[in-house]
Order: structure tokens, then C-alpha cells, then sequence
């Protein structure tokens, strides 16, 4: 629950600062999944808007939605971890 929270929220700083991008929100996100600092975090494109997080010896992949128009940011899904 606790990490959910903390994804929310960082998730919300981003769509609120209009700094939002889909490597930025998978490395916030992953930061977070990974209970890590962001700077620790590397992100690879992968094609069809997916994405690649690896960082503090985890890795996981996300697929990332652009919004609506009506609403900015994205949203992306965590798909798949692994320890390294």
C-alpha cells in the first residue's frame, strides 16, 4: 500500500510540474517500485511505447498509454521484474 502511495504521488508531481514524458514517469515510477533514488534508475526504450527500468540490481518493464486529450501524463504499467 505504501508504495502505491508513493507511486501516486510521484507520478501526480510529474503531471502537475507538465515535465511529464514516458522515460520520465518509468524512471519515477521504477524509483519507486525499486525503493530507490531516481538518479540510480536507467531507462532503455524498447519499441511500441514499452520500456526497460534497471537500477539498485532490479530490472522491470513497463508499456506506457499516452492520455486522453483531455488529460496530461502518462500512464504506465508495470508488465515484468526480475532481481539481476
Amino acid at each position: 500500500m505504501r508504495r502505491t502511495s508513493a507511486a501516486v504521488a510521484v507520478t501526480g508531481f510529474f503531471l502537475l510540474s507538465g515535465c511529464a514524458t514516458m522515460a520520465g514517469t518509468v524512471q519515477a515510477r521504477a524509483a519507486v517500485d525499486f525503493g530507490c533514488n531516481e538518479s540510480a534508475v536507467q531507462v532503455a526504450e524498447l519499441p511500441g511505447n514499452a520500456f526497460r527500468a534497471t537500477g539498485c540490481g532490479q530490472e522491470a518493464s513497463y508499456s506506457c498509454t499516452p492520455p486522453p486529450p483531455e488529460r496530461a501524463g502518462f500512464t504506465c504499467t508495470r508488465e515484468a521484474a526480475s532481481a539481476k
